[in-house]
């Protein structure tokens, strides 16, 4: 609970981030400061530059060799004890349900364990608490950019493309137009793995894809993520760097920070830029 004390520093702390918010609407609703390629434009720039070099920064200047053992533990137990009821439970439902139970075993998941730690835990967590939280925070975070967020990326793109090969390819091989650029991709990339020529014929519809080559096609689309790169780059430098001494040369490390610190205001300014 809060202290009365407490609580302007948790409104000092959250103020900011809401004035972006509002700025970045006022900016397309009110004074039509932007146009919509504008927006897109610095929607991707979160996405691909601000967003994944804030995870690097925060991964490799984290020491691993000094995180709490127990509280990881403790995080990561309740996240893989939430996971697996929730499995059981969609292996449980009825069979005409059963399509759409990994949707709801994704969100249900990302709502519960996954809080947006980064944008908004670190300020708020720092209002309340001071700065002597900063260091389980960034751990949750290591953990989350590194292992939880990559696991739920990958789910979702293992389900987009079980979907597309199984559902999105028509007897020809075409996709349809109503199909997300996503899975597009997604079921042309199954197709081809799945649908051999024979002797000169076309093939009945294409039947489920196996499991090998649809964790591929899903691994595929993870790996094509800024983000999954950053984390995993972020990690491996930090253990280097503590296991060896070694310090990120200054000019490098400068130019991710100042990138890097764009991302939570841009990301609170874009929340609203698109809609």
């Amino acid at each position: 609970m809060i202290a009365a004390s407490s609580l302007d520093r948790v409104v000092e702390a959250m103020a900011p981030l809401y004035a972006a918010m509002t700025l970045g609407y006022g900016a397309v609703r009110w004074w039509h400061a932007l146009t919509p390629d504008q927006c897109t434009g610095i929607n991707r720039f979160v996405s691909v530059f601000a967003i994944p070099l804030l995870t690097f920064h925060l991964l490799s200047s984290n020491d691993p060799y000094a995180m709490n053992p127990r509280f990881l533990a403790a995080d990561s137990f309740q996240k893989l004890f939430l996971l697996t009821i929730l499995f059981i439970w969609a292996r449980l439902r009825p069979r005409p349900d059963a399509s759409s139970s990994l949707p709801w075993v994704i969100t249900i998941f990302s709502l519960a364990t996954l809080p947006n730690t980064v944008v908004m835990g670190l300020p708020l967590l720092r209002g309340m608490y001071g700065p002597q939280t900063d260091a389980l925070m960034v751990q949750i975070v290591v953990l989350q950019a590194a292992v939880w967020y990559n696991l739920v990326i990958f789910l979702y793109e293992y389900m987009a493309a079980r979907c597309a090969a199984t559902e999105g390819c028509q007897p020809d091989g075409t996709v349809p137009a109503s199909l997300p650029v996503s899975e597009k991709e997604a079921a042309v990339a199954a197709f081809n793995g799945l649908v051999e020529e024979g002797e000169g014929e076309a093939k009945p519809p294409p039947s489920p894809p196996s499991m090998w080559v649809t964790l591929t096609v899903a691994g595929r689309k993870l790996c094509r993520i800024p983000n999954t790169h950053a984390s995993f780059l972020g990690l491996i430098w930090s253990l280097i760097a503590f296991g060896f001494g070694i310090k990120m040369p200054k000019i490098i490390d400068d130019s991710v920070t100042i990138i890097s610190g764009t991302a939570i205001g841009l990301s609170m300014f874009s929340i609203d830029i698109g809609v």
